[in-house]
């Protein structure tokens, strides 16, 4: 079997860690919270363009908005 996670399962994970293990929580943000720094687009909608590796990089710089 196969550890390879899709990007957006990679970037999941991470938002759930940084949300304190909330799935739903991690849900929304991925699909509706604007990353200012990468153009105010989604993370949702930066995978659909190929650029997962932009969001993770962000993720681990920036203040996400997961504590909310």
């Amino acid at each position: 079997m196969s550890s390879y996670l899709p990007p957006s399962h990679q970037i999941l994970n991470a938002a759930r860690d940084a949300s304190g293990g909330d799935i739903a929580r991690a849900m929304r943000w991925y699909r509706t919270e604007p990353i200012v720094a990468l153009e105010f687009k989604t993370a949702e909608r930066l995978v659909a363009e190929g650029r997962a590796g932009d969001v993770l990089r962000a993720m681990s710089f920036l203040e996400v908005g997961l504590g909310r």
